[in-house]
């Protein structure tokens, strides 16, 4: 199968929403216009597009699972390596500054970080050792184990089964009966992976008609320029998939030039390590740093150094991961 590079650009846009949003709250910016737009934060944008994103490639390489052994491992080495090393090297880290290598309670909580769901408990105000990662990697380890059984539906009952996703994904924002934010409930991040599960089905087609784009653009504009009423995740979760269609369809011949193709598929490659480290890094350099931002050019140099020591830690977190796998 030949590697789409417009999924790589689509991954790479939206590691890069998510960590300049990031950048920008954690110094205090969210008055940019790179933090947020009228209608939300591009962080969720990004989250949308990994959402959706995940659904394409999961019904692209998996239509059929033979084996859940083998898929099931596929998985669990796609997650959990990279992660736990990640992991351990900023819990030393901190647990040295913090001269205290139980800052987040009882030994036993561990198994949380272990698990990847430590991010996703403190919504819950429960106190664990997250360090690395998001809420993201809960929700989609959970969708990951339930693919398979997404996928028979998939195959069998698509349609009725969109309608009662749809159903649930807007009784959840309407009632918010939850705790968990409704952008990081996993009603939300099973829907978003639907609907990149419908794109699959129908991609051929639509790259096929490339005027789609118009539309696709045309709504992402309204987003982020006009004020809309009603609910906020709604608009937030439109616009991170048309700016997916949009990628997906004028990026779509770039395979072919190879300069392009290359640098966008190691830069797809690593994103997941990107995704692992860089709060830990932005919080550590702007605990070092922040006060002595008192200009356009130093917050715009702290940036792209960041950006930087970001991409040579995951880097290094995707080669130590890759040889480990392989002994």
């Amino acid at each position: 199968m030949k590697r789409d590079t417009s999924l790589d650009i689509i991954r790479i846009a939206a590691i890069w929403l998510i960590v300049t949003f990031h950048f920008c709250a954690e110094l205090g910016l969210t008055d940019s216009p790179f933090c947020t737009y009228k209608n939300g934060g591009w962080g969720s944008v990004g989250t949308t597009m990994f959402f959706v994103l995940s659904g394409y490639v999961m019904r692209l390489c998996h239509k059929q699972i033979p084996k859940l052994r083998t898929y099931y491992k596929k998985r669990f080495l796609a997650i959990y390596p990279m992660f736990w090393i990640s992991f351990a090297a900023a819990y030393v880290i901190l647990s040295v500054q913090l001269a205290d290598f139980r800052y987040g309670g009882s030994p036993w909580r561990m198994i949380y970080s272990i698990l990847g769901i430590d991010n996703y408990l403190g919504f819950y105000q429960i106190s664990t050792y997250a360090v690395v990662g998001e809420w993201f990697t809960a929700v989609i380890v959970v969708i990951y184990i339930l693919y398979p059984l997404f996928n028979r539906i998939f195959e069998r009952w698509m349609i009725p089964a969109t309608i009662v996703l749809a159903v649930l994904y807007l009784a959840n924002i309407a009632a918010d009966r939850f705790i968990v934010p409704p952008d990081a409930n996993v009603i939300t991040g099973i829907f978003m992976f639907w609907i990149g599960m419908i794109l699959e089905k129908y991609g051929a087609k639509i790259k096929e008609q490339r005027l789609l784009v118009l539309p696709a653009l045309a709504v992402a504009l309204v987003v982020v320029f006009v004020k809309l009423p009603l609910f906020v995740l709604p608009w937030k979760n439109l616009l991170g998939i048309s700016i997916f269609i949009i990628l997906f369809i004028i990026c779509q011949n770039l395979g072919n030039i190879a300069f392009i193709a290359k640098p966008a598929r190691f830069l797809s490659e690593i994103s997941y390590g990107v995704y692992l480290c860089h709060h830990f890094i932005l919080k550590e350099m702007a605990g070092r740093y922040g006060s002595l931002l008192v200009s356009g050019k130093r917050i715009l140099f702290f940036y792209g150094s960041m950006f930087c020591i970001v991409i040579i830690t995951a880097v290094a977190l995707y080669y130590i991961t890759s040889i480990l796998i392989k002994k």
